[in-house]
């Protein structure tokens, strides 16, 4: 298939290769009526720029480096393909790498980061932050001069264990995430402050149990967790589930003999028999913010770095077994 290209629109407007391309960068020496001419002719043509063209004719680069730690999570890529969209829809390109290589990240090639990885070490931090690129970060700052758009995660842990409450299982388990996390570390710190309250006196710690964020680790643990407690508070939906196939095993059901929370709003969480009641955040309203945020530090990076959380949103389906009185929702 032919590609529509500067010599193909000049041939139909009547002009030269040049006014086309100053036409369309914007360039002065061109009057208002070719401009717009060339332009219309451009989008009939389904006209595609070189991207070295424009970061020749500009002086500057479109492409955004979004750096993540994993490809395969549901979540992960959800979310990455609707900063991709925002991105695009604002005139820039996001490429996606999941290894940090100064030389590439420092480079002309970008005019800026997103670091989509959570669990981002200080040590890779500390290499980011002396690129001097601007940058946004998916978790809270580890310093004043940090740019972040973060997930509140004690809100969420806060709407997830206030449902579970209400259920007419007592016992509960608290199953957290890797202890490198900062997203794991401020659910965990909420969480076992909320069960204290509630439970003066009482050790949280002695409830909670370390599911690494995997299935496999939750479904091993599963098997002794599962005798002594009845309502799980899980970190994210993979652990739940992993509690959802333990249970099975055990020929328990879900949402009867059992209540279990998740977090993420995954795709298995919402397919799972019952549905998962879980944690979920707005992925485009998500994906606004970063833009906007990275295009407010790009444009003025003289403005003190901002911190932005996203609000989560409780979504209730069928795992929990209600009290009287509470949750009639599910």
């Amino acid at each position: 298939m032919h590609q529509t290209t500067l010599n193909d629109i000049a041939l139909k407007a009547g002009v030269s290769a040049a006014t086309v391309s100053y036409a369309l960068n914007g360039h002065a020496g061109v009057s208002s009526q070719t401009r717009q001419r060339i332009q219309r002719l451009a989008e009939e043509m389904h006209y595609v720029p070189h991207l070295s063209a424009q970061i020749l004719a500009k002086r500057t680069t479109p492409i955004i480096c979004g750096l993540v730690d994993s490809f395969t999570g549901i979540f992960n890529n959800e979310l990455l393909d609707a900063v991709q969209d925002e991105f695009q829809a604002t005139g820039y390109s996001l490429l996606a790498v999941n290894r940090i290589v100064p030389e590439l990240i420092g480079s002309d090639l970008f005019r800026g980061l997103i670091v989509f990885d959570f669990n981002v070490s200080p040590e890779a931090r500390k290499q980011i932050d002396m690129i001097g690129t601007p940058t946004i970060y998916l978790t809270h700052p580890h310093s004043s001069q940090t740019s972040s758009v973060a997930m509140d995660n004690a809100a969420a842990i806060t709407l997830a264990y206030n449902e579970i409450n209400q259920s007419v299982h007592r016992r509960l388990c608290i199953l957290t995430g890797r202890s490198s996390s900062l997203n794991n570390r401020e659910r965990l710190a909420t969480a076992q402050r909320l069960y204290q309250r509630d439970h003066p006196g009482a050790d949280a710690a002695a409830i909670t149990y370390d599911g690494q964020f995997e299935f496999s680790v939750a479904e091993q643990l599963s098997s002794t967790l599962l005798k002594e407690y009845d309502a799980f508070l899980c970190f994210n939906d993979d652990m739940a589930l992993g509690i959802y196939k333990g249970a099975f095993d055990q020929h328990l059901i879900v949402g009867q003999d059992i209540s279990i929370t998740g977090f993420d709003n995954s795709l298995l969480g919402r397919t799972a028999v019952p549905g998962l009641t879980t944690i979920g955040f707005d992925i485009r309203q998500w994906a606004r913010q970063i833009v906007q945020q990275f295009q407010n530090l790009a444009d003025a990076p003289t403005i003190p770095p901002a911190t932005a959380l996203i609000a989560p949103q409780l979504i209730v389906r069928g795992s929990i077994r209600y009290g009287a009185g509470g949750g009639a929702r599910g």
